[in-house]
């Protein structure tokens, strides 16, 4: 995955691009199994052209199924979504351009 035109969007709202960046991550869920999970978190651009973590959007956690699945997943609960979130080496909560 790589960066690309695909990861800008505008913001209906406030007619802002906004940068969607997106991880991979596995963790244990609800129902006891381990499952992968796509987590697309979104990012504004500041006064100073720099991309700042979005506070007002959170993140969107989807499972990874071997069909099309668009759908925030219900299998993790805040505290399961940071437990996945920190036991990969790269999460960081910011990311430096």
């Amino acid at each position: 995955m790589g960066l690309g035109p695909h990861d800008l969007v505008i913001d209906p709202h406030t007619k802002a691009f906004r940068l969607i960046h997106t991880s991979f991550r596995w963790g244990q869920s609800t129902d006891g199994k381990t499952h992968t999970f796509w987590v697309h978190r979104f990012y504004r651009c500041d006064d100073n052209l720099r991309f700042q973590r979005d506070g007002n959007l959170p993140a969107i956690w989807i499972q990874y199924l071997n069909r099309a699945n668009h759908e925030p997943t219900k299998l993790l609960t805040p505290r399961l979504k940071a437990n996945a979130w920190a036991k990969d080496s790269e999460a960081e909560p910011r990311i430096d351009w």
